[in-house]
């Protein structure tokens, strides 16, 4: 029979719309292990996506604790670790804190314990600064992925941006392009309000209404301009090849935050066609 010292409340994945409130047992904690109480958790797209439509290809798994978003504090610490202290309050670094980190979206964020294996300041577990709140610091994880994608895409502080969603990694995208000082940004979305959260942080709001795609090109050609350059296109038919022409907006980057397949085709067709790298 188990303690209920040793118990704690988790969120459990079972398949399609189908999560269940257990108990399960508090990770035990090895010596260079550490166990975060998790205070704060944000809700992913992989979440709700498994949620909705089967955690298979987010590598959440039925019967497993899920979540990846989350900050908390130090509850207990192994012998072993280093810079750490009880009490600490923490970020805690989802794919190094597993073992497997194909595992990281079961983490453990929507339940009240989470181990960190081989916890290592700096590597998978991170303090918060005192003038950092729990609320804010939830959004360390997805800040991080929308940095990383501004940083694998190479763009320059003087070049023009379009990032197509204006949710959380869309926001983060226009955050760190204006941190590293882009100013000609716009953002598409369908959403008045996350619009308006967008145009706050210093990005151009662009509606995009009953998916008109014609509307939008005549929005975004008003903002950037065009190039003189012609993009082409070739559709292989039924038997026939036939070549389009479309004209190419002036934009250097464009980041797909909403993944709407409408609104890539279209930037496909007016996208210059040069190499970044």
């Amino acid at each position: 029979m188990n303690n209920k010292e040793n118990m704690m409340k988790a969120l459990i994945y079972y398949g399609i719309k189908d999560l269940r409130l257990e108990e399960r047992e508090i990770p035990e904690c090895g010596p260079n292990d550490v166990i975060v109480r998790n205070v704060w958790a944000g809700i992913c797209g992989s979440d709700t996506t498994a949620y909705l439509h089967g955690g298979e290809n987010m590598n959440i798994f039925s019967g497993r604790e899920f979540g990846h978003e989350m900050v908390g504090y130090v509850w207990k610490k192994g012998e072993m670790t280093e810079g750490i202290d009880e009490g600490m309050r923490v970020f805690v670094e989802p794919v190094k804190a597993v073992d497997n980190p194909y595992e990281a979206n079961m983490a453990g964020a929507f339940s009240q314990y989470v181990k960190v294996n081989n916890a290592k300041v700096g590597v998978n577990i991170y303090p918060l600064p005192e003038n950092i709140s729990y609320d804010e610091a939830a959004l360390i994880e997805p800040l991080s992925v929308s940095t990383h994608a501004k940083n694998r895409a190479a763009v320059k502080a003087d070049e023009k941006v379009l990032v197509c969603g204006a949710g959380p990694i869309g926001l983060g995208v226009i955050a760190a392009l204006r941190a590293q000082g882009n100013k000609t940004i716009a953002v598409i979305d369908r959403n008045e309000y996350r619009l308006k959260c967008a145009e706050e942080i210093g990005a151009y709001p662009i509606l995009s209404v009953d998916n008109d795609l014609e509307k939008l090109k005549y929005k975004l050609e008003n903002y950037f301009g065009v190039m003189s350059n012609i993009n082409h296109r070739v559709d292989f038919g039924e038997g026939s090849v036939n070549l389009t022409e479309h004209a190419v907006l002036d934009v250097d980057v464009v980041f797909d935050c909403a993944g709407i397949t409408s609104f890539i085709d279209e930037f496909l067709l007016h996208a210059k066609q040069y190499s970044r790298f």
